[in-house]
């Protein structure tokens, strides 16, 4: 049913609901929910992953982490009806790429961590 759309857990990663606790926040605040399910940040052709991948190989090298590209993952995830709970594993190596202040499994505070990913 429609009311369920959204509604979906996050598995914890090891110390990582400080992280579980900002994406569910992100995915049910409205402004930003409207933002990734209108297809404004479409990871099937991100061009900021395109422009790291050509600027570190000189051309074609593997495509870099995008936490734009993640979260508009996590909202299709999210909004798909699936109600098992999802492992954002891609999410927080992109964001371990981001912020090596985030590198590990250690526990950090939430305020911290969303000012890192805004």
């Amino acid at each position: 049913p429609l009311s369920l759309l959204g509604l979906r857990g996050l598995n914890n990663l090891g110390q990582t609901c400080f992280m579980n606790c900002i994406l569910q926040i992100l995915v049910h605040c409205p402004p930003v929910a409207r933002f990734f399910l209108s297809d404004r940040h479409n990871r099937h052709v991100c061009q900021m992953r395109r422009r790291q991948a050509q600027s570190d190989s000189g051309g074609d090298g593997p495509l870099k982490p995008c936490l734009g590209c993640e979260m508009d993952a996590i909202f299709a995830a999210c909004f798909s009806g699936t109600q098992a709970p999802l492992s954002p594993h891609t999410f927080i190596h992109a964001m371990w790429c981001s912020s090596e202040h985030f590198a590990g499994y250690e526990q950090h505070d939430a305020h911290e961590f969303l000012v890192a990913l805004l």
